[in-house]
């Protein structure tokens, strides 16, 4: 019995027919690996979705963060609880918004004329900013998700050293 496989499939569903045939060919090749000596067979599974990640990795997180069910309303205001440099040039902000999914944090430097996005669309609730020049640093978040983005939060100064 001779497997063929395509030398370009399309679509993922050729690739899964053809999954499909070796798989009910596995059996038919086990019978017969007796006289097959040299053949090892390798069986492997295949997963799809977030199992395929283990818990507590990044990438589980990413997909557990997503969500399944669409928006009821658009995020509340952004609120920036802590504000602080915890070292010169650093500067580290928590923040949160009721029925956000994602944020995007915005910065304005000493000397700059206007806020500019330095995240976009992160799902953790916490900056870390490095290299920054001394002087006051201005921050805003904002909430994002399906339904929209919420309004900005107040403006919190990080005097970086």
């Amino acid at each position: 019995m001779a497997l063929r496989f395509p030398p370009q499939s399309k679509t993922l569903r050729a690739h899964e027919g053809h999954l499909l045939r070796l798989a009910r060919a596995l059996p038919l090749l086990e019978h017969f690996s007796h006289r097959l000596h040299p053949l090892r067979l390798l069986r492997c599974k295949v997963v799809q979705g977030r199992h395929q990640f283990a818990e507590g990795t990044p990438q589980r997180d990413v997909i557990d963060h997503i969500p399944t069910t669409p928006a009821q309303q658009a995020p509340a205001k952004a609120v920036i609880a802590v504000a602080t440099s915890p070292a010169a040039g650093e500067a580290h902000l928590e923040f949160s918004a009721n029925h956000a999914t994602s944020y995007d944090v915005l910065h304005k430097g000493p000397g700059d004329a206007d806020f500019a996005v330095v995240a976009d669309d992160i799902i953790q609730t916490v900056y870390n900013a490095t290299g920054l020049a001394a002087g006051a640093h201005e921050y805003k978040v904002l909430g994002r998700n399906s339904r929209g983005t919420g309004p900005e939060s107040d403006v919190s100064v990080v005097n970086v050293v």
